[in-house]
């Protein structure tokens, strides 16, 4: 009978399996899930290439080198596990850190409202010409800043507390930069022009703040959204510090900040210098409490934009963009000198232009320092 020899496939698949399997078991791998999926993979693999025309053995032997030896994949399976656990430990520690900063945060926000009681009942003027919108305004934008500590608190351990807490840590460094610069103002001995330096790296330290935890958040969460809650955090926090140093030296070095503050008293028409001190303080308080968030808001979603859009350039492309960086640095810095040489009724434009410029600068920062420093980047 003429015609083409059959061939028998005589290799035993299900025995070469359970083999398989007892060689991952003894290897290590005794994790169920890890093991079924790679089994589930071995079957697919060996199917598709019995269907190629090779036979249960040689599809066998085939599938079991392209899923890799037990041995081998033991190793990879350990470094996986030693991952995970160092990032589940890093969520658990930074979500505690995230948890006791909220806490301590509330507690501030207390203590301001109490201060500034105190100073409204010890001088009632303060609440006079414009001084009871200063105080509601604080009163009430202090009890949001409040609830949103709680809210923080509320969050459950993962990526997003992660990213909480990182934002409240780059709110605490710009709140010590915050009391260091009110100090300086406050208490030491410097010209107008050195004021002038540490005023504008004190807005340039502010933008670099809110676009780092902006794109330090995206980077780590993929989400626009969580970014800009962890920037408005960093924000929140930095201001609680603020307000608290800022009430305490009003009430504290009273006598000092009725003599730093004499020439707008004199132009206020108000008759009690400590009560102006008080509402001075307040209306401070309640501009901060309403712009920080707002700026945070902004430069913090520009951080995570900038992070999105990076990802994929070139080392090369983000150099040329740190480049370019430098220079909108600089023209930001130009046009608020400029504006120091016109009349005061003329600086506003140049001063928000140079602000805008510098601070789109110091929002990207962070974003091209990552593209800079990536070893391997997209083509």
């Amino acid at each position: 009978m003429n015609g083409s020899p059959v061939k028998f496939d005589m290799f035993n698949l299900e025995p070469a399996i359970a083999e398989w399997r007892q060689q991952m078991l003894a290897a290590g791998i005794k994790t169920p899930v890890p093991l079924e999926e790679l089994e589930s993979h071995l079957r697919d693999e060996i199917e598709e290439r019995k269907r190629a025309g090779s036979s249960s053995e040689q599809a066998f032997d085939a599938a079991v080198q392209q899923i890799g030896q037990a041995g081998i994949l033991e190793s990879e399976f350990d470094k996986a596990d030693e991952t995970n656990e160092r990032h589940r430990m890093n969520d658990i520690m930074f979500g505690r850190f995230g948890r006791i900063v909220a806490i301590v945060m509330f507690a501030g926000m207390l203590i301001i409202l109490s201060l500034m009681l105190y100073g409204v009942l010890q001088h009632p003027a303060s609440v006079s010409q414009g001084g009871r919108l200063f105080f509601v305004t604080s009163v009430v934008a202090l009890s949001a800043y409040g609830g949103l500590a709680l809210w923080v608190r509320s969050r459950p351990t993962g990526v997003f507390q992660f990213a909480l807490a990182r934002g409240a840590g780059i709110g605490l460094l710009l709140g010590v930069a915050m009391i260091a610069n009110m100090s300086v103002e406050n208490f030491a001995a410097f010209g107008t022009p050195v004021r002038a330096a540490l005023g504008i790296s004190m807005w340039g330290f502010m933008f670099l703040s809110f676009g780092i935890v902006g794109s330090a958040t995206y980077n780590h969460t993929g989400s626009q959204f969580q970014a800009v809650i962890a920037s408005v955090w960093s924000a929140a926090v930095s201001t609680v510090i603020t307000l608290l140093y800022g009430f305490s030296t009003s009430l504290l070095f009273m006598p000092r900040m009725q003599r730093i503050l004499e020439g707008a008293f004199a132009q206020s028409g108000m008759t009690d210098s400590q009560a102006f001190v008080v509402q001075n303080a307040m209306n401070a308080a309640s501009a901060h409490l309403m712009v920080a968030p707002c700026m945070a808001v902004f430069f913090g979603f520009i951080g995570g934009i900038a992070c999105m859009l990076l990802r994929p350039v070139r080392r090369s492309t983000a150099i040329s963009l740190g480049v370019l960086e430098f220079a909108l640095v600089g023209a930001g810095l130009a046009s608020i000198h400029f504006a120091e040489s016109l009349n005061r009724a003329d600086r506003g434009p140049f001063i928000m232009g140079g602000l805008l410029a510098l601070g789109m600068a110091m929002a990207c920062a962070h974003s091209v320092y990552t593209a800079i420093r990536r070893e391997t980047a997209t083509e």
